[in-house]
């Protein structure tokens, strides 16, 4: 306890006015036993520490402050957090050069301090320190290794193909770090899944703070101390605690959480889950059995369904076509709403059908020393009976999809269409019963009580396209069973649009990324754009030309424009445009017709960034134009929102697309074009942050409704004493000598010398 003399009480006017605003807003205060008054109140800094001060009765006794350590909070958590963001999005985290350096500072850790290591995991666990080297410290070590051996290869954009739809142009998949992630471990090796989670967050390129189990005191101690000693503690931290420190962060807004722990310890897992309403990712890693449908394994005859769906789509094109046309969207038929509703549909059977074998074939691995001779591949095994909830905008190809991707994995599936699109709802449940095998395949028709009677079951996945608010349910719901979710939400699409563009392409493939889909009812659409000061002017006036060019003088008349797709959402666009703050800002467009359920295509410039207009996902043909001095500055301004489902940009220049892409956080990006991207099924398509989680289309539609099965394959040949006890001296240099890897320290181990 540090002590300090002040005035007495009454004599406050001499202490600093801070301390004495302090006093004043304190709580009440308190007796203790010696009938002093005691006063406690927080410090604002994050030492987490608290001043209590005791005031005597008498005026000639001193005050005493004493510092007392405090429980870490939800205020400590979210200061935490916005520190380690600050850090990711000044791209300190994102380097090459900074991965390697906390790998390294982690490898060095290891063989530094394995002696504390091993102590720590004795007072723990009475872990003997044979069993602490094989099972956490060499763990550790080889997936450091690993990483350093791997990391530029696995940094590197991987080649995608492209199909004639976008033709001419090329593809890739970037890997991105997510921001700052949360990694809560267990305490049965306290050790090793901990650090090596926390390896993988860093490989990422990720911020992370690793929450370590309470229940091994002295491991968790250690981590904390030695992470402070070998890591850089503006981007990696270790909060110590219990069940209200792991509450307090798990109330935060994480990028992605990774728990390990067991599924019945749910004092600890339903509070993960239900946290996650920041559709922050939660990877569970649980003991769990394989199940299967009717106590068997599915086998790919399940899959021969796929067939049946193509005959759907292949056969009854006109009768879809005059549903999607007549009663829901007013579609306009025969446009390129074809392409997207029927085409993709079609092509992604094709896809499945010709590629099928190949990817039910297990995937070959490496194995090493530690387990040879051995053989490794991982399986793709079906998860069991999955829900598909779709949305209204492309009521047939958002249904249909992810049920390919479904049956192709080998899975039974139900199919939950949108209410708001009840021709095809009624007509996708009519297709399915006749073409279907109806003991796998399922559609349920029906509204929000349809789809809580269906969320209230234990899935084994779920699948949601729609907005975040549902998406929010379907994720709790989803949480009271540990069932793992894909979820395909939307958000604010930016486009940025240099000024050294060919505007007469930029402005027509604009216009078809914003008004061809569905009059901007789709969650790929241009939601906003940025450009400079100067451009303004002349991208405004070739818009202006280009609808006129497209849809008519008169928009409202025109049969190549969607209507709204209800009352409601025409209500909801209706405020949006009547907001004090932006209705003056309209510069093209305007006009609305609520009979017709029709709004022209409408374009502000530079409304408020605090209106509804910027803090919401339009959904509808409003298109903000917002300016910025220099188009560098558009990326700030990307990023100062929640990660979009889709960003564009268009220019010429390539040191701003090299920095668009490595610095712009999203769910897919196109260069110089809006929304093709989702024709390329080479491609993964999904959201980022609050723009959804997982991804489909193509393999990875496959890949999303399958568990990936790790097998080990082993003879009866190469046992040896080495690994089972006694653990001597001996059988010690020879296991590090073998999990080291080098043939020389391994026949040094046999000779019984080492490198040591």
């Amino acid at each position: 306890m540090r002590s300090l003399c002040v005035e007495p009480f009454q004599n406050l006017s001499v202490v600093d006015t801070g301390a004495r605003r302090a006093f004043t807003h304190c709580s009440p205060w308190k007796t203790n036993h010696k009938h002093e008054a005691v006063l406690s109140f927080p410090l604002s800094s994050p030492n987490r520490k608290s001043l209590s001060i005791c005031l005597s009765s008498s005026a000639n006794l001193p005050v005493m402050m004493e510092e007392k350590k405090q429980t870490f909070d939800a205020s400590e958590a979210a200061f935490l957090v916005k520190e380690l963001n600050e850090n990711f999005r000044a791209g300190k985290t994102k380097s090459y050069e900074w991965r390697v350096s906390q790998l390294k500072g982690i490898e060095k850790m290891v063989v530094e301090r394995e002696k504390d290591i091993c102590e720590a995991l004795y007072k723990d666990l009475s872990k003997p320190e044979y069993e602490a080297f094989v099972s956490e410290i060499s763990m550790v070590r080889s997936s450091c290794e690993e990483a350093l051996k791997e990391l530029k290869q696995w940094m590197k954009p991987e080649k995608a193909k492209t199909s004639m739809a976008t033709y001419p142009s090329s593809a890739e998949i970037v890997s991105e770090p997510l921001g700052a992630v949360l990694v809560i471990s267990t305490w049965n090796y306290p050790f090793s899944l901990s650090v090596k989670p926390v390896v993988g967050a860093i490989t990422a390129g990720n911020a992370v703070v690793l929450k370590p189990s309470e229940i091994a005191p002295a491991t968790s101690a250690l981590l904390s101390k030695l992470f402070e000693e070998y890591l850089d503690r503006s981007a990696v931290r270790v909060v110590e605690g219990g069940v209200l420190e792991t509450t307090a962060l798990l109330d935060q807004k994480w990028d992605k959480i990774f728990y390990t722990g067991l599924v019945n310890r749910m004092s600890i897992s339903p509070i993960l889950c239900l946290k996650c309403l920041h559709f922050s990712y939660s990877f569970i890693l649980v003991f769990r059995n394989t199940m299967y449908l009717d106590g068997k394994k599915r086998s790919s005859t399940s899959v021969i369904t796929t067939d049946e769906i193509s005959a759907c789509v292949f056969g009854t094109k006109n009768f879809i076509l005059y549903h999607l046309f007549s009663t829901n969207l007013c579609i306009a038929y025969l446009s390129p709403q074809l392409v997207i509703q029927i085409s993709m549909v079609r092509s992604s059977c094709e896809e499945a059908l010709k590629e099928l074998k190949q990817w039910m074939k297990p995937e070959k691995a490496k194995t090493s020393m530690a387990t040879y001779p051995s053989s490794a591949e991982i399986v793709s095994e079906p998860l069991g009976a999955v829900l598909v909830i779709s949305t209204w905008n492309y009521p047939f190809s958002l249904s249909v999809k992810p049920v390919v991707g479904a049956i192709t994995a080998g899975n039974a599936v139900v199919l939950k269409p949108s209410e708001i699109a009840p021709a095809t709802s009624a007509l996708l449940s009519k297709l399915f019963e006749e073409y279907l095998d109806r003991s796998a395949v399922r559609v349920v028709e029906g509204g929000v009580l349809e789809t809580t009677a269906l969320l209230d079951q234990k899935w084994d996945k779920i699948f949601y396209t729609g907005s975040p608010r549902v998406g929010r349910i379907v994720m709790t719901a989803a949480a009271k069973h540990l069932t793992p979710v894909v979820l395909e939400l939307g958000g604010k699409c930016p486009a940025v649009i240099d000024s050294d563009v060919d505007l007469q392409v930029t402005v027509r493939r604009i216009i078809a990324g914003k008004w061809q889909l569905n009059n901007g009812q789709a969650c790929i659409s241009v939601d906003y754009i940025i450009t400079t000061k100067e451009f303004a002017p002349k991208l405004i006036d070739a818009l202006r030309k280009g609808i006129e060019e497209f849809f008519g003088t008169d928009p409202m008349e025109s049969k190549d424009i969607s209507c709204i797709v209800s009352s409601n959402h025409f209500s909801r666009l209706e405020s949006l445009m009547d907001d004090y703050k932006v209705f003056y800002k309209i510069v093209v467009g305007g006009q609305r017709n609520q009979k017709k359920l029709k709004i022209a295509p409408t374009i502000f410039l530079d409304v408020p960034g605090d209106s509804q207009l910027m803090q919401e996902e339009i959904f509808g043909p409003l298109l903000p134009i917002i300016t910025v001095e220099n188009v560098k500055d558009s990326i700030d301004l990307i990023n100062s929102k929640p990660k979009p489902l889709t960003a564009y940009l268009f220019t010429n220049n390539e040191k701003l697309k090299n920095n668009f892409v490595q610095s712009v956080s999203s769910g897919g990006m196109v260069i110089n074009d809006t929304v093709l991207h989702v024709t390329v099924s080479s491609l993964p398509f999904g959201g980022v942050g609050e723009s959804g989680m997982g991804s489909y289309h193509g393999k990875f539609s496959f890949d999303a409704f399958s568990h990936k099965k790790a097998v080990l394959y082993r003879s009866f040949s190469g046992d040896t004493s080495v690994r089972y006890p006694p653990y001597t001296p001996e059988k010690q240099k020879l296991v590090r000598a073998v999990m080291n890897g080098g043939i020389f320290d391994i026949i040094l181990a046999f000779m019984g010398w080492s490198r040591d």
